[in-house]
């Protein structure tokens, strides 16, 4: 079956849906490559998440306290660099490596994004490198496809640096948060 080419009705915007479903037996490594990455980077997230929850109170400052906390990344990121940076309560939890962890996630975080939601073109494993197409607005009603090329290598450096970061984030809880006995899993997952 051929790839058809769609045309957005009224405008002069084509494209290909790039084939179909995915359905190719044995799968390329790459595709539990960028699963790993993205696991452990919703993982990390949602840890920063919780401890976002636990800090951005009004009762503790109705001047850092953010009433509508997005779940964008770098939204809460932001705020939970403004509790630690300006809130007493939290000035221990501050190193001096602050400002380079948080300017390294903020740039991890295009990485994430492109790996979310990019559509996988190419994966040489001979050169080391993949690319990945995607769609950017660069105005209104304006889009354009865009192709990136990423070292497949970065995938394994990313997966490591979330990971370094998300160990960060549970040395902070383990000082905020009170230790329990967790229940029973019944369910067998992690």
């Amino acid at each position: 079956m051929s790839d058809p080419t769609f045309t957005l009705k009224g405008t002069q915007y084509t494209f290909k849906p790039l084939s179909g479903p995915l359905e190719e037996t044995p799968r390329p490594k790459i595709f539990s490559d960028i699963g790993y990455a993205l696991a452990s980077w919703a993982r990390m997230e949602h840890l920063l998440t919780t401890l976002v929850i636990h800090i951005n109170k009004q009762k503790s400052s109705a001047i850092l306290h953010d009433p509508d906390p997005s779940s964008k990344f770098a939204k809460l990121l932001g705020l939970y660099g403004k509790w630690l940076g300006k809130h007493s309560a939290y000035a221990h939890l501050k190193t001096p490596h602050d400002k380079a962890f948080f300017t390294g996630l903020f740039e991890m975080a295009k990485f994430r994004n492109a790996l979310a939601h990019g559509v996988l073109i190419l994966c040489n494993e001979a050169t080391g490198k993949f690319r990945l197409l995607s769609l950017s607005r660069i105005g209104v009603d304006t889009w354009k496809a865009r192709e990136d090329e990423y070292e497949i290598e970065a995938l394994k450096r990313f997966s490591e640096l979330t990971n370094i970061a998300h160990r960060r984030f549970i040395e902070v809880a383990e000082l905020l948060f009170e230790k329990v006995d967790p229940p029973q899993s019944q369910s067998g997952t992690p």
